[in-house]
C-alpha cells in the first residue's frame, strides 16, 4: 500500500513540476492568458505541494494577478470556524 501511495506521489509531483514548467514558458512567451489557468490549477494543489503553490503564486503576481493569501491561518475563534462549517 506504501509503494502505491509513494508512486502515486510522485507522478502528481511530477504533473505539478510540468505544469509549472509549461506555465513558465507560456509566460515568458507573452501567452498571459494560456499560463494564468495553469499557475492557478498548481495553487490549488497547496495542500500537498506547498513550495510549488508559493512559487505559482508569485508568478502570478508577476502577470498582474491579484491571489490573495495562499495560506491562511488556523482559526482559533468558535464563532468563525462554526461559520466556516456551515459553509
Amino acid at each position: 500500500m506504501e509503494k502505491l501511495v509513494e508512486s502515486e506521489m510522485k507522478q502528481r509531483e511530477e504533473s505539478i513540476k510540468q505544469q509549472m514548467k509549461d506555465a513558465k514558458e507560456k509566460a515568458k512567451a507573452g501567452d498571459k492568458e494560456g499560463a494564468i489557468p495553469l499557475f492557478k490549477s498548481v495553487m490549488e494543489q497547496k495542500c500537498l505541494f506547498p513550495g510549488k503553490a508559493k512559487d505559482a503564486s508569485k508568478e502570478l503576481k508577476k502577470l498582474g494577478v491579484e491571489v490573495g493569501h495562499v495560506f491562511d491561518a488556523p482559526v482559533m475563534d468558535r464563532a468563525q470556524s462554526a461559520k466556516i462549517e456551515l459553509s
